[in-house]
């Protein structure tokens, strides 16, 4: 009789699935920073949509503050529930909820003279959604 072998698959995670960790992009497009940043968070508030627009309003003023122009910032929330569905050898079958998550995903066109202070706008507006989010818990 033949043998199996089972060979172990690594699942590799990269930041974007860590809850809590902001991931940020920047690229230059002519005159214009273009920033886009997404952020995870382990919770499904309904306040999230308040925090975020707040964040993103005030991020458009550091933008005037600093000396710069709005192109435009897009700001997005998804939500997901995760269930984990267990078969046991008896054919138990246990269905266990899984904690919620959110992502929040913000995309930005700022014309302004010095890329890194895009930058920090925009991952502070995603550090003030991330801290409101761990006020809940």
């Amino acid at each position: 009789m033949k043998k199996l072998v089972l060979k172990e698959r690594r699942i590799k995670f990269t930041p974007e699935d860590t809850p809590g960790v902001i991931c940020l992009d920047r690229t230059i497009q002519g005159d214009a920073v273009v920033i886009s940043g997404t952020l995870k968070l382990g919770c499904d508030s309904r306040k999230l949509s308040t925090w975020l627009e707040k964040a993103v309003k005030k991020a458009a003023g550091d933008v005037k503050t600093g000396g710069g122009t709005m192109g435009q910032i897009k700001a997005a929330l998804s939500r997901t529930k995760e269930e984990v569905i267990t078969v046991t050898e008896d054919n138990g079958i246990e269905t266990e909820s899984s904690r919620a998550f959110s992502r929040v995903s913000i995309a930005a066109v700022i014309y302004i003279s010095d890329p890194k202070t895009a930058e920090n706008i925009i991952r502070e507006a995603l550090s003030s959604v991330r801290a409101s989010a761990r006020e809940l818990k």
